[in-house]
């Protein structure tokens, strides 16, 4: 009647089934790769279960019915005929291996089981189908997920299942990366995926980057994403002040049009001004643009017009910012005495961005001193004057280094720059790292100064003592002889 025999399950244990087939036995494992082999065992081929979501899908498994203990052994039956049909069917080659099976397996429940059975296998078979199919879509999910460029190793139909894909776009939209191009094309899929990751738009089709719903869903989660988007877009003033809303380094994708439309520029260097720089030659000497520009990023003034670098408004708004502004304006405002003064008040280094008549001249310098420890930047006639250096000194103790070789030499310069801190001492004369009278006044003051006493200091008793009076740390730079001193050690708290 029909040409399909029926399998006989002879033996079961938790690791197989043995069954004959076609006067063949199989040894049939439970919840592994399904193939073939030969040789190595006294059984025919063996072959090997695995339930899968399609043929397609090689490398997820599930568990199988086959460990299911509840299911009728009848069921086991069929379904173990189907797995073997499967099989025999792709070895030879032909193509829908699986849909040739479960005809097979419709066929061979109509044989061999009777109607009752065949009514509640057919349920079963369907109720356990789509329980697989869902245990399976479920691990191929999370596995997807994890890391999405496995996505890309499925088969084309699992690429091009939008329900799956829609699942794990839900999750991780870098999924959209790896689906079919027909659902790079989908709109749905598509949106689902930029409205969680703009930067997605860029693996959509021509077409989506070419529909303003799509990019402007795209540009609101990532302004970047303009770059992804057609020339048309990309030329349209409501997508682009969009994209700028959050980005505004978008502008650099913009069309030349737009980089040269006031309105869409000044929106996006009043959000930050370093945008400038992608605006319109134009744009960049405009004064209403640079001087919102240099508000919002004072290193905006880089990019603006030449004239307008040399603009004393735009210049002083930027250095009022940041002093490092002073960098790019133009000479002649590096040798201006009022914008220099706003400048050296901010920045440490903008001394040196200032002409050398003004870092002669001492208002600026003394400005810049007792603001920030920068007295290197100063003109050699005002590292020795007095007045410049005992500001600095107060500021930063170290600037002693920079002082004249005279003011090194001179008591209450010296005095101010150990206050500030002890190891200033190291820049002082060495006629005061050797007067006593001097060193002992500073050890009381800082009991760290000892360590660039002269060498006959630290090994004076009474100079060592009062430097260890308050810290035992100095003890360290006396001589030897001294640091093994039991009156000293006791001083210092170090009692043996």
């Amino acid at each position: 009647m029909i040409d399909i025999n029926q399998i006989e399950i002879i033996e079961e244990d938790d690791g197989y089934y043995l069954v004959k087939y076609n006067n063949k036995e199989v040894a049939i494992e439970k919840d592994t790769e399904s193939y073939f082999i030969s040789g190595g065992s006294d059984r025919t081929p063996t072959m090997s279960l695995r339930l899968e979501l399609r043929q397609e899908v090689k490398q997820v498994l599930a568990p199988g019915i086959f460990q299911d203990e509840e299911s009728p052994a009848d069921f086991r039956e069929v379904m173990i005929f189907h797995e073997i049909r499967e099989k025999e069917y792709e070895e030879a080659g032909l193509e829908n291996a699986h849909n040739h099976a479960v005809h097979d397996e419709i066929l061979y429940v109509f044989k061999f089981l009777p109607p009752k059975k065949q009514r509640e296998y057919f349920k079963f078979a369907q109720a356990y189908r789509e329980k697989t199919m869902k245990v399976l879509e479920d691990k191929i999910i999370k596995e997807v997920i994890s890391n999405p460029a496995k996505f890309k190793e499925m088969s084309d139909e699992l690429r091009n299942n939008k329900t799956i894909v829609l699942r794990m776009i839900s999750q991780n939209a870098c999924v959209f990366k790896y689906a079919s191009e027909e659902l790079k094309n989908d709109r749905e899929v598509a949106l689902e995926a930029i409205t969680k990751y703009g930067e997605m738009l860029q693996y959509a089709s021509k077409e989506l980057q070419g529909d303003k719903e799509v990019v402007m869903e795209a540009v609101k989660k990532y302004g970047d994403a303009l770059q992804y988007a057609s020339k048309e877009l990309r030329g349209d003033k409501e997508v682009v002040i969009e994209a700028i809303k959050k980005d505004e380094h978008a502008l650099k994708y913009a069309s030349k049009k737009l980089q040269g439309d006031k309105e869409v520029v000044l929106g996006a260097v009043t959000k930050h001004g370093s945008a400038l720089r992608y605006a319109s030659k134009e744009l960049q000497g405009d004064k209403e643009v640079v001087l919102e520009a240099v508000k919002k990023d004072e290193d905006a003034i880089k990019y603006a017009s030449k004239k307008l670098q040399g603009n004393k408004e735009v210049v002083l708004e930027a250095v009022k910012k940041h002093g490092r502004a002073l960098r790019y304006a133009s000479k002649k405002l590096q040798g201006n005495k009022e914008v220099v003064l706003e400048a050296v008040k901010r920045y440490n280094s903008a001394l040196s961005y200032a002409s050398k008549k003004l870092q002669g001249d001492k208002e600026v310098v003394l400005e810049a001193v007792g603001h920030h420890n920068r007295l290197v930047l100063a003109s050699e006639e005002l590292r020795g004057d007095r007045e410049v250096v005992l500001k600095a000194v107060k500021k930063g103790g170290y600037q002693l280094r920079h002082a004249s070789e005279e003011l090194r030499g001179d008591r209450e310069v010296v005095l101010e720059a150990v206050k500030d801190h002890p190891r200033a001492l190291e820049y002082a004369s060495e006629e005061l790292r050797g007067d006593k009278e001097f060193v002992m006044k500073l050890v009381k003051i800082k009991g760290w100064a000892i360590e660039y006493a002269s060498e006959e200091l630290r090994g004076d008793r009474e100079v060592v003592l009062e430097a260890v009076k308050k810290y035992d740390g100095p003890l360290k730079f006396a001589s030897e002889d001294l640091q093994n001193d039991p009156e000293i050690r006791k001083a210092a708290g170090r009692e043996d």
